[in-house]
């Protein structure tokens, strides 16, 4: 263990590093090349399409997400904590059944009714472009089943090289397809290309161990039945947060227009992009490495809260980097024409340094078995971000309305937090000490840029080039200072409490 006196430690261990933190590199690296794909194509998209193309995509893709929250009826959710390997095989075939069938009523809905569901979401525009949605909705519910999968049988690798695939066939074929002149239609064949990308090693994996397995319809059903409650729970739940996160990208069309989703569709990509890599690599390892340490309530305990601590140590200089100079960092990526999407990432920004933490550990609720605790909790917040939303669009003001929607945000996430860290007897209190260490670490930074945008009229136009500068080369100096004074992060990656769970 380490001592410590005040806000910083004194000794620090020596590491050996465990199979978690094995787990997150590999997931997180090929994560990073994948999503590292999209980061270099966003400033090239964001010149090759305008705003109105990016609202049509949001809309597109917010309807397909809350899709592949109850496509398969949540039973993907269910292989990670199967209680074998047959087991986990047969929940996977409901899954991917489920998704299928789900595949084909969509595309029934979407051939008599489209043009009618994109008018009423205000984008009249993307009605043709919905005969692609059947599609996706297949592809992406039996690729998150199959992650799924590879999260029980810790095939991380193999779970990496999806990520990297989807990543870099996204960025590839929207900008591939943008330099052609196609249209909006570039952003939405490169959205499908993207889930359809690397599919194939797992699904080759799949059809390989059906072969080889034997198994009845019956047992098939049986499981099915097993996991009913827990499935029926978790898709009311998924239901309820899908729309909870997609509710501005359904919303702000209907209530503004499509130029103003464009906008807050780049800003959000943007600012959850570097969150999401981050979640990618822990979320799935966190719940699979939980999941064992259930039945020990200590070693819960350190991994929960060392989890906790180690986001945050990513979570305060990134995300407070882009909260004093989120506007100025935007623009001189992706253009002047972005203004409104730089503004926008500032006032969302508080928010997202609790959502990156919350998100990645949300998995706790599964491990305490708290499913309605969270339907109730996500319906909440659901009606609070829908109303949020509404006040500005009375107001006839975005800003006004995102705004409102951050506060609610940041409070929303604060709790959580405690929600989620309270299954694992962490309370919020036992994060206070870490993170103010990591806000005096990041403060010095914010200080410097905000001095250095105070100066812009007299460095001239090479004032946002100095900030984007200081705030890339300082935020991974903080991240480094953070990380290295946080013996919580030494001990999540440490393979001092690493057992054999696995009956």
């Amino acid at each position: 263990m380490y001592k410590a006196q005040g806000l910083w430690p004194t000794a620090l261990p020596r590491p050996r590093l465990s199979r978690v933190a094995g787990g997150i590199v590999v997931v997180g690296a090929a994560t990073a090349l994948g999503q590292g794909a999209i980061v270099l194509a966003a400033p090239v998209l964001a010149r090759l399409y305008d705003p109105a193309a990016f609202g049509l995509l949001s809309v597109y893709a917010a309807l397909l997400s809350v899709l592949v929250a109850g496509s398969s009826l949540r039973f993907d959710m269910a292989v990670p904590i199967a209680k074998g390997a047959a087991e986990a095989l047969r929940v996977l075939v409901v899954s991917i059944g489920l998704g299928a069938v789900s595949s084909v009523v969509i595309a029934i809905v979407v051939v008599l009714w489209g043009n009618q569901v994109a008018s009423l979401l205000g984008a009249a525009p993307l009605g043709p472009y919905l005969l692609l949605l059947p599609l996706a909705l297949f592809v992406a519910s039996g690729a998150q089943a199959l992650a799924s999968w590879a999260v029980y049988l810790r095939e991380f690798s193999a779970l990496g090289r999806l990520r990297a695939t989807q990543g870099v066939g996204q960025a590839a074929s929207q900008a591939g397809l943008g330099l052609l002149g196609i249209g909006p239609i570039g952003l939405i064949i490169g959205d499908v290309v993207g889930r359809t990308a690397g599919v194939e090693r797992l699904l080759g994996r799949f059809f390989r161990e059906l072969r080889s397995t034997a198994f009845t319809r019956a047992e098939v059903l049986r499981d099915a039945r097993l996991h009913w409650s827990f499935a029926r729970t978790m898709t009311a739940a998924s239901l309820l947060n899908a729309l909870s996160l997609q509710v501005p990208f359904l919303l702000i069309p209907i209530l503004f227009d499509l130029d103003s989703s464009g906008q807050y569709f780049l800003a959000y990509k943007i600012l959850v992009l570097p969150a999401s890599l981050v979640a990618a690599a822990v979320s799935q390892v966190f719940f699979g490495e939980a999941s064992f340490r259930r039945s020990d309530p200590e070693r819960l305990k350190i991994l929960a809260r060392g989890a906790a601590v180690s986001l945050f140590v990513f979570s305060i200089p990134t995300y407070g980097v882009v909260t004093v100079a989120g506007s100025t960092l935007l623009q001189s990526v992706f253009g002047a024409r972005w203004d409104t999407a730089g503004l926008l990432a500032q006032i969302m920004a508080p928010s997202i340094i609790l959502w990156s933490v919350a998100n990645p550990i949300s998995s706790l609720l599964l491990i305490g078995r708290r499913e309605r605790e969270s339907l109730a909790f996500t319906a909440a917040e659901l009606l609070l971000k829908t109303a949020s939303l509404v006040a500005g669009g009375l107001a006839h003001n975005l800003i006004l309305g995102i705004v409102i929607l951050s506060i609610t945000s940041i409070l929303l996430e604060i709790g959580a937090l405690w929600r989620f860290l309270r299954v694992a007897a962490v309370s919020l209190t036992d994060l206070v000490r870490p993170v103010l260490r990591i806000v005096m670490i990041t403060a010095p930074l914010l200080g410097l840029i905000l001095f250095i945008e105070s100066w812009g009229p007299v460095i001239g136009g090479g004032a946002s080039l100095v900030v984007l500068a200081t705030a890339i080369l300082g935020g991974l100096v903080v991240i480094a200072i953070s990380a290295a004074s946080a013996p919580e992060l030494r001990t999540f990656l440490s393979a001092a409490h690493d057992q054999d769970d696995r009956a």
